[in-house]
């Protein structure tokens, strides 16, 4: 079963440049999930105590991988601004518009700078060479 969690940008709001930047500071080299360890050490930069990162860790969790992906990381990040702003952890709130999460400093990014943080996979192809097979592709009917 897939926990069910709002579409990131309604957990994000208006604040998707953050939850982008400390994504890339979390998962610095794109692999796409960060685990418990690594995961633990970067919430606690929020200084909430250990018992609300706990529940922050088993609502981004749910079904005990022990790793997050993007999406639960934005759901951890988001429930962390909801206890840093003294609103209630659920799920139901993680659509609810609260100040940014605060875990150190931060520079927001671009939301669409996520495409230039994964050009330099080197299976990756540049929307010139994409264009170009697009056409050999189409031409081949």
């Amino acid at each position: 079963i897939m926990a069910v969690f709002p579409p990131s940008p309604q957990v994000v709001g208006k604040h998707g440049g953050i939850f982008e930047a400390y994504y890339m500071q979390a998962d610095p080299l794109g692999t796409g999930s960060i685990g418990a360890l690594d995961a633990a050490n970067f919430l606690k930069r929020s200084k909430l105590s250990d018992a609300i990162l706990s529940q922050v860790w088993d609502m981004s969790d749910p079904m005990g991988k022990g790793y997050l992906e993007k999406t639960g990381f934005f759901v951890a990040l988001k429930l962390i601004s909801l206890a840093q702003s003294k609103q209630e952890m659920s799920v139901a709130s993680l659509i609810v518009e609260t100040p940014p999460p605060d875990l150190g400093p931060v520079e927001a990014v671009d939301p669409s700078a996520q495409i230039a943080h994964i050009a330099n996979i080197p299976w990756d192809i540049t929307l010139s060479e994409k264009s170009k097979y697009d056409k050999v592709f189409d031409s081949l009917q």
